[in-house]
């Protein structure tokens, strides 16, 4: 601590300039990372606020609800959470690769 109270005034100054030159050069990929950060994160969030995913509770609501729930899981890679998923509604992960199959037939 002895030696930045020996700093003159002068010297802060420089210091501080110093700081400025070299933060302008990292100043532009720090903010891309934080503009990636934010998009990503309103991604997750639009994609858990989406209109598939209606507030009603009937079964093919329920059956949309459930979707959204795994898709998210499976895209934060809470690979627990989807084999829960998977274990409480078996039925649905049948249908669902069912789907996914004629899918890659059609192409």
């Amino acid at each position: 601590m002895e030696f930045l109270n020996s700093l003159s005034l002068a010297q802060w100054i420089f210091i501080l300039i110093g700081i400025a030159i070299a933060g302008s050069s990292f100043w532009p990929s720090l903010k891309d990372k934080i503009y990636d950060w934010q998009k990503s994160k309103n991604q997750i969030d639009n994609r858990l606020n989406t209109d598939d995913c209606v507030t009603q509770h009937d079964l093919t609501n329920l059956v949309c609800k459930w979707e959204c729930l795994t898709d998210s899981c499976e895209y934060m890679g809470l690979e627990a959470a989807c084999e829960k998923l998977y274990e409480v509604f078996p039925l649905l992960i049948q249908v669902r690769e069912e789907d996914d199959e004629e899918i890659d037939n059609e192409v």
